[in-house]
C-alpha cells in the first residue's frame, strides 16, 4: 500500500496551468480482487499512515476470507470516519454490517421506524415503539453501537420504574399487567382449558 498526495492541474485566470498536490493523503492499493483503489484519508501524514496500515490489514484479511477481526482492528473500524467505512463496504473489503456499527443509534431507530411502517403498522404504533427505545437510549447516554451496555440498560430501566412521574418512566398499568393476563387466561384450544 502506498501513501501519497495526488497531483492535479489548476488553470489560472491568465490561462497558465500550475501542477499542485492534494491537501489530503491518499491510500493507493490493490484490493483483494486486484482492482486499483485510491482512497482519500487525512491531511496529516501520521494519521493517514496509521489508517492506511489498518486498511491494508483489513484488505489482507478479506483476501484470506477471514471473518473474525482482531480486537485492535475492530476498534479501528469503530473509530474510522463514516465516509471511509462506506467506501470500504462498497468495495467489499469490510462487511456492510461492520460499517453499520458506526452509524448513530438515532439513525438506526429511524430505519427501524421506517421498517415498522413498511410492515403495515400504524404511525402511532411506530412512534410509540421507537419512542420508547429513544427514551431508553437517551437515559443511558447511548449514541453509537459501541456505547451499548446491558448493565446500563438495566440500571436505566430500574430508574425509570422508580420515577414513574418522569415522561421516560411512564409505564401504564395495562402494559405491566398484560403478560400476566396472557399467561393466566385459559385457552379454548387446550384440552385442560389452560
Amino acid at each position: 500500500m502506498k501513501l501519497r498526495r495526488m497531483g492535479y492541474s489548476e488553470t489560472k485566470a491568465d490561462g497558465t496551468t500550475a501542477n499542485k498536490k492534494s491537501a489530503k493523503w491518499y491510500a493507493v492499493f490493490q484490493d483483494f480482487n486486484g482492482v486499483l483503489r485510491r482512497l482519500p484519508l487525512f491531511e496529516d501524514r501520521g494519521s493517514s499512515k496509521t489508517l492506511s496500515e489498518n486498511i491494508g490489514r483489513l484488505n489482507d484479511l478479506r483476501a484470506a476470507n477471514e471473518n473474525t477481526l482482531p480486537a485492535e482492528l475492530a476498534r479501528a473500524i469503530v473509530d474510522m470516519p463514516s465516509g471511509i467505512l462506506t467506501k470500504l463496504a462498497a468495495w467489499d473489503i469490510i462487511k456492510p454490517e461492520k460499517a453499520a456499527t458506526t452509524k448513530a443509534l438515532a439513525e438506526h431507530i429511524d430505519d427501524w421506524k421506517a421498517a415498522i411502517l413498511a410492515d403495515g403498522s400504524t404511525a402511532e404504533h411506530a412512534e410509540k415503539t421507537t419512542g420508547r427505545a429513544r427514551r431508553l437510549f437517551d437515559a443511558c447516554g447511548f449514541k453509537q453501537y459501541s456505547d451499548l451496555s446491558a448493565h446500563d440498560v438495566l440500571i436505566a430501566l430500574a430508574d425509570m420504574r422508580k420515577d414513574r412521574t418522569s415522561p421516560a418512566g411512564k409505564i401504564s398499568r395495562e402494559s405491566r399487567r398484560r403478560p400476566q393476563i396472557f399467561i393466566c387466561r385459559p385457552s379454548s384450544n387446550s384440552p385442560r382449558g389452560w
